[in-house]
């Protein structure tokens, strides 16, 4: 009768290899899942970063205007070559 009562707990719950097994494929699936999201992250802050910097020269044109300095707001320029060499000291 005590065998029957071993052998009955003994079914409940996972064993240690079936645990082993799950944790390699988990680990698995975030390694492929973490090859494709990094890069990403990288490009929105590249791109967050181009919008920043365009929203300041905007703010810093406007407030050249406003301040009757057209002659000051003329000499800022925005290039997409200085918006990537700003992007690449980000890196």
């Amino acid at each position: 009768m005590t065998s029957k009562k071993a052998r009955k707990h003994a079914r409940y719950g996972f064993t240690m290899v079936e645990l082993m097994a799950m944790l390699i494929i988990i680990g698995l699936l975030m390694a492929l899942v973490a090859t494709k999201v990094i890069p990403k992250i990288e490009q929105a802050r590249v791109t967050t970063t181009k919008a920043n910097l365009k929203m300041l020269h905007s703010a810093v044109t406007a407030t050249w205007k406003r301040r009757n300095c057209p002659e000051m707001a003329g000499t800022m320029t925005l290039s997409m070559s200085s918006i990537r060499r700003a992007a690449s000291n980000l890196r």
